[in-house]
């Protein structure tokens, strides 16, 4: 099998894998254990991630089904939104009487790839809302500011496509570079998508590149290293790197080659280590992003904002 055909249907069997996780009531399963679910619930975040994944996937693969899928995922988003006191005028995305500024830029995005545009900018104008005196993006209410949702906050006001927007979006790409070194992936992707060409920002990323490159760490580490450095690297020689890395990926894929001891339904699925065949969404999430960028990558395509 080619390079890219491989990569295609390792990433396609694990969309599949994580549209199976979706539950009768709309949530998506978090972990599983010896192949039985846990009672671990799925965070909101990853619920967000696995909706927005799927319509991406939908769309790049051409699979109405995923899109089904993340219709009805979407409707637990639809339940969990509220105009607030201090912000009587944008919605947020709340859970449990807090909103997250990963939330509501994930529901911004979500609503953008639903072609819902205006309704997209609302939740990108309440990310606005979310930043202190210092230009700090936080929780809403603003009680701890966290850089790490940086790549957030730039991808989602990235996506309006409107200059108001863009503008707020370089201010936080000077959080970003005010910060330590990151090793979020998405703040990596933003300071590219934001402007390829400014010195500053590759910089950046270059040395969070460098501090990505540690295969001897568990395998998301080596998979989003892969994400970045295809920012950088011309394809023809990069072929032994992202054969590197997807030799991680078909060991801890589970397939006909590697069960785990797991029925056919876990096809698709990822697992923590060759040793500990514990499945969680999370794992499935971020290979699935990763293969569908080295895909990309490969035909040189534009990198899709997956998320």
């Amino acid at each position: 099998m080619k390079l890219e055909d491989e990569i295609k249907y390792r990433a396609a069997i694990a969309v599949d894998f994580l549209a199976s996780m979706l539950n009768d009531d709309g949530e998506f399963v978090a972990e599983y254990q010896d192949g039985k679910k846990t009672n671990l619930k799925c965070t909101f975040v990853h619920h967000l991630h696995s909706v927005s994944l799927l319509y991406s996937a939908a769309e790049y693969f051409d699979k109405p089904s995923w899109c089904k899928t993340a219709d009805r995922a979407f409707g637990l988003l639809g339940f969990s939104t509220f105009l607030g006191p201090q912000d009587p005028i944008n919605q947020h995305v709340v859970r449990d009487d807090i909103s997250l500024t990963a939330w509501n830029c994930m529901a911004s995005i979500i609503h953008r790839k639903r072609g819902e545009f205006e309704t997209s900018r609302e939740f990108a104008r309440s990310v606005l809302t979310c930043v202190d005196e210092e230009h700090t993006y936080a929780k809403y209410p603003a009680t701890r500011p966290s850089n790490a949702i940086t790549g957030y906050v730039i991808l989602c006001l990235l996506e309006t496509g409107k200059e108001e927007f863009l503008e707020k979006a370089r201010q936080a790409a000077q959080i970003e570079l005010r910060s330590p070194v990151s090793i979020d992936h998405y703040a990596i992707i933003a300071l590219h998508q934001l402007d390829s060409k400014n010195d500053q920002y590759n910089e950046r990323v270059k040395r969070a590149i460098y501090s990505f490159d540690r295969f001897e760490v568990k395998a998301m580490t080596s998979l989003f290293a892969a994400m970045a450095q295809q920012l950088y690297i011309p394809v023809r020689h990069d072929r032994e790197r992202i054969e590197a890395v997807l030799e991680i990926q078909r060991e801890l894929q589970v397939d006909k080659d590697h069960p785990y001891g797991l029925s056919s339904g876990f096809h698709g699925a990822f697992v923590k280590s060759k040793i500990d065949p514990e499945i969680r969404i999370d794992y499935v999430i971020h290979n699935a992003i990763a293969l569908m960028q080295l895909l990309a990558y490969l035909k040189e395509e534009p990198l899709p904002l997956i998320l």
